[in-house]
């Protein structure tokens, strides 16, 4: 989604105008226990590893958080405009 915006102008005929939206978008830190665990949201892998703070389009969003040895974990957030997430997660080892 876009932030809403309203302006009243007067143009004389024949003039163009056009006008550029922010994206509505939140900030999502992602911590894991153990750090440097790859992360990716929405299925494109980020070059970030944890901890990060990422900056996403509002809305819903699955986060998924790997590192080799340990269990993967997958969860889906809703992200709303201008808002801050925390999302920490405890990776298992595997065969645990």
């Amino acid at each position: 989604g876009y932030r809403s915006a309203m302006r009243i102008f007067r143009l004389p005929e024949e003039n163009e105008f056009s006008m550029h939206l922010a994206r509505m978008t939140g900030e999502v830190l992602i911590l894991s226990e153990p750090a440097g665990a790859a992360i990716v949201i929405d299925g494109t892998r980020r070059r970030e590893t944890t901890p990060a703070t990422l900056q996403v389009a509002a809305g819903k969003h699955t986060i998924s958080v790997a590192k080799e040895g340990y269990t993967p974990h997958e969860e889906e957030i809703e992200v709303k405009d201008s808002a801050f997430v925390r999302l920490s997660i405890n990776l298992g080892k595997r065969g645990q």
